[in-house]
């Protein structure tokens, strides 16, 4: 029972958590290193994930896996700077802020997505696979199940939310 709910939720997912990695990496390599990764933590915990937070898992899994690898990697350009430690030092400082910045975003992002998922999961998918997987409106419509005119209006009314809600701490960032 649980290889046939895993290959049904794999065959389902496996090229939308792909094309995430890819779109936030670049890396198709990187892509199919996280893929097994996101799919074999997904197997661990299937049992504790219900059915309509299967693809909230797996994107947030998916996103959390390519920060760590980035992460890491950043680290390890830092270190390995050519001219010595002057040049780590200003890399290092360089980074401390912009990497403040992005977190800072990713952690309002995040709580966005949470906001939205807990009042309006119709805009928190819309959201999800316009701006974060940056599908088109067509891959996204027919991912949805929805019409072209249908998603532009969710994700309309979601923008709107989002900007009235958020938009001044957006602004404070």
């Amino acid at each position: 029972m649980n290889e046939k709910k895993f290959t049904e939720v794999f065959n389902k997912y496996n090229r939308l958590v792909r094309k995430m990695v890819i779109s936030r990496s670049g890396n198709d390599m990187l892509a199919e290193e996280i893929c097994q990764q996101v799919f074999l933590q997904y197997f661990e915990q299937m049992n504790n994930i219900s059915e309509e937070l299967i693809q909230p898992w797996l994107l947030l899994t998916t996103r959390n896996m390519v920060y760590d690898y980035l992460r890491k990697m950043q680290v390890r350009k830092d270190t390995h700077s050519i001219n010595g430690i002057e040049d780590f030092m200003v890399i290092h400082e360089d980074n401390t802020e912009r990497v403040i910045t992005r977190l800072s975003h990713n952690m309002l992002t995040e709580r966005i997505l949470e906001e939205l998922y807990d009042k309006k999961k119709e805009w928190y998918y819309v959201i999800m696979d316009i701006c974060i997987l940056q599908m088109s409106y067509e891959e996204a419509a027919k991912h949805l199940n929805i019409e072209v005119q249908v998603l532009r209006a969710r994700l309309y009314r979601a923008r709107r939310y989002i900007r009235k809600k958020y938009g001044e701490e957006y602004q404070e960032l």
